[in-house]
Order: C-alpha cells, then structure tokens, then sequence
C-alpha cells in the first residue's frame, strides 16, 4: 500500500526562500534571511535629560527628508518647552520614532540619528540598536514609503484628532526581515554611498541655480532702467528695451478652452490642464503647440493682457494665475512674469522659460 506523502514537507519545499532579488557576490551562498521582531534588533535605552548636560540648544526634530536635525540649525530657532530635563537622549546612531503624521508616512517616521548627540521631545521614541543590528540598515529599510507605512500600520492606532494611539513598546513588537550583521553593514554602506552621490548632484544643481538666478538679474534691465547690465554680442548696439502691455506681445486663449467635469471626459492620452497642473488624461486636443499656462484665482487673462509689464516684486511670488483647462503641451512660468521686454528679435530669446526665477534687486 503506497505511503501518503508528506504535506508538511512538501509546503517547505514550494516556500520561496527569504533572498533579495539582487545580492551582493560574496553573501550568494550566505543563509536565508530571517524574519524577526523588531525588539530583537532595537532596545529602548529610556535615557532622560535628568543632569541637563544638554540643553535647548541640543533639541532635534525628525525630518521626512532629512533624517534627524538640529532645530536650530535647520530650522533657525529652538522650539523647547519650558524645561527640556524629561527628554530623551539621543545618541549617535540611535533610532528615533516620531509620532507626527506626514502625507506620506501617515502613521509617523523612523530615521537613524546620523549626526552629534543630542535630545528629543517626549513625544519621540528613541531606540538603539543590538551589537547584531546595523542602524543605519534600519534607517534605509524604513525609508522606504511602502516598508514603513506596512510596518506601522498594524500597529499604530489613530486617534481622532490625528494624534498617534501606540506606546513605545509595542513599535518593537513588528515583524522585519534581516540578514546577518555583514550583510546588513555591505547594503547600508552601498546605499549611503548613493546617497552621497545624490547629495553631491543636489549641491551642484542648487549652485546651477544660484548662477541662473545670477544671470537672470543681468540679463533683465532693474526697475527703473531700459537695459539690462549683461547683454549677448550682437544686441549690443539694439537700443533700449521697450515697455509693451502683455496684450501687444501674446495671445488670450483662455476663451478656446473647454472645461469638461470628470464624469463627461473619455480617457485618452492629451494632458487635461486643471489650476493645479495636469488633472487626467483625454481624448481630443484644444492645442497642439507651446504655450504658457498662467494661474491666478483673483485677476482673470483679459486683465493682466491689458497691463503693462514692470519687474515682478518679491511680494508677488505668491499670487496665483489663471488656468488653461485642457491639451496643451504647456510651458508653466513660475511667476507671473512682469518683465521689461525687449524689441521683438530679441524677445524670443530671453523671455523666461519654465522654472525660472524673478528678477531680484
């Protein structure tokens, strides 16, 4: 009589192993990961400000982008209570859990502590990593929206103002999947040396910016003159710049477009424009050509086609501008743009192109 197989063996055998997709060469052949309580690699260290060796000056806030940050150095001021003696410490390269919903991360934020020592509020908690357990792994696992909004939502409870219904032990109480320390320590360091890389690209894109802001105040004449400080070659000899209402130098479209209500629109492949950017996507177009999309809630196109273009104010970075509503492959102007023009040869080269800034005394 044939043997009955063995079920339980056999549901091992169609289990997938717990391995990355992508692993490292010399963890190939490593054991499986390992599935484990969060209080198996984080201990909650409960250590107060009780001495005040740290201070006001010390206070970190957590920062969805940003990780852990001094207040004031990120934010300019210290937001302290009164006494700071009941807040935790904050050692380098502890873990802190913040209990701030964000739009991303409604149920808080979990970030390594990557820079000086330093104190936190109460209503952080603040966690340190076993000798097995690489914080900074941690910090890369839970920067990620889907692991850490998966992780937290079991376990947080929301109250009904918003504010966070979970205690401090029971954050460790989650289920996480890990490799062994090395391995842990090879993926933190790659993907900190991306995020280096990143940083550096960031620094080289704001100082682009500052250049590009620098030339924008050149090549646009300052309120009160006709020309401006930095001129190309073969305009120098153009003459002065003219003031022209925008009416003489653009179209008004905005009576071509045709607002059409969600439940009415065939899903297609042109942008539908909204005031806040594309909405949808449609059938049919309105426009097949490069236009400036301008918003403004409190002044309508045919107005601002009727005033004269001057330099754009500080104050003014604010305002909204009126919508095009639909299918045009829109250039979007980030201010109003009330700019000095010049003659109409040079106009097409140095008007403002998407994402530029105003022009600055």
């Amino acid at each position: 009589m044939p043997s009955k197989p063995n079920t339980t063996a056999t549901k091992e055998q169609a289990k997938p192993a717990l391995v990355p997709k992508l692993r490292f060469p010399e963890f190939r052949k490593e054991a499986e990961w390992q599935v484990k309580k969060l209080n198996e690699l984080l201990f909650e260290p409960k250590k107060r400000n009780r001495d005040l060796k740290l201070g006001p000056a010390d206070v970190l806030s957590v920062s969805g982008e940003h990780g852990c940050v001094n207040q004031i150095e990120f934010m300019g001021r210290s937001y302290a209570g009164v006494s700071v003696k009941d807040y935790h410490v904050v050692e380098h390269g502890d873990i802190v859990y913040t209990k701030s919903p964000l739009k991303k991360n409604p149920f808080g934020i979990i970030k390594e502590n990557k820079g000086k020592r330093g104190i936190v509020s109460t209503l952080y908690a603040v966690y340190r990593p076993f000798a097995d357990c690489s914080g900074t792994y941690l910090d890369h696992f839970f920067s990620g929206d889907y692991n850490l909004n998966a992780y937290l939502q079991p376990l947080v409870k929301k109250g009904a103002k918003n504010d966070m219904k979970v205690n401090n032990t029971d954050v460790l109480k989650g289920d996480i999947c890990v490799p062994k320390l090395p391995e842990q320590q090879k993926i933190a360091e790659c993907l900190s040396s991306v995020d280096e890389v990143i940083a550096a690209q960031a620094r080289k894109l704001d100082a682009l910016k500052t250049h590009k802001k620098g030339l924008m105040q050149q090549l646009f004449p300052r309120e009160g003159e006709t020309q401006p400080r930095l001129r190309f070659p073969e305009f120098q000899n153009a003459g002065e710049w003219e003031v022209k209402p925008l009416g003489k130098v653009a179209e008004n479209l905005d009576n071509r477009r045709v607002p059409i209500t969600s439940s009415s629109r065939k899903a297609g492949e042109v942008p539908y424009y909204g005031a806040s950017g594309i909405v949808d996507y449609v059938e049919g177009f309105i426009f097949d050509e490069d236009l400036q999309r301008w918003i403004d809630r409190h002044e309508n196109c045919i107005s601002l086609a009727k005033r004269r273009l001057t330099l754009c104010r500080k104050d003014s970075q604010k305002r909204r501008r009126p919508s095009l509503a639909q299918g045009a492959r829109s250039v979007k102007w980030r201010s109003c743009g009330k700019y000095l023009l010049p003659d109409a040869d040079a106009a097409s080269n140095l008007l403002p192109c998407e994402g530029s800034e105003e022009v600055v005394e």
